[in-house]
């Protein structure tokens, strides 16, 4: 069981830390091609990190939709994988969910595609306390995972 759970946090490390932010900047370019602006990305795959700058106009609206979709995404994806884990008692699932709501919680306390959305209307703050409350979840929903994984260990031995 300790392989198990072992072999569960290595996926949730993964996803976090390479599937996660992958998704997130192929994201931001599908939406560039969506608008049809021109840009300059620069994605590193270890650490996986991109920069995107805009070569063409654009809308305010249009660049506020440019911030938060690769987080949307992320965070979509999380909240979607933690429901069907918990809907399934599909404990990878909820892992899963976990790896992608880890990565823009913690991207959240540095500056950051949210805090700069959050900035424009002047509460560059918020995108602390929107961090905090997710990896609040993330920790919420480890520890669940977690101790059912250990009961269903305990049980197996009696």
């Amino acid at each position: 069981m300790k392989k198990k759970i072992s072999l569960y946090i290595g996926i949730m490390l993964l996803i976090c830390l390479v599937i996660s932010p992958l998704i997130h900047e192929l994201s931001h370019i599908l939406t560039f091609e969506i608008f049809g602006n021109y840009y300059f990305a620069d994605i590193s795959l270890f650490p996986v990190y991109g920069s995107l700058r805009i070569l063409s106009p654009t809308s305010i609206m249009e660049c506020l939709i440019l911030l938060f979709e690769g987080v949307a995404i992320s965070l979509a994806l999380g909240f979607l994988f933690i429901y069907l884990g918990r809907k399934k008692e599909n404990h990878l699932a909820s892992m899963s969910g976990i790896g992608f709501l880890l990565n823009p919680s913690l991207s959240m306390f540095i500056k950051n595609d949210t805090s700069t959305l959050f900035s424009f209307i002047g509460l560059s703050n918020l995108s602390i306390l929107i961090g905090t409350f997710i990896l609040g979840v993330c920790l919420f929903e480890f520890n669940y995972v977690i101790r059912i994984l250990t009961d269903s260990q305990d049980a197996e031995a009696i």
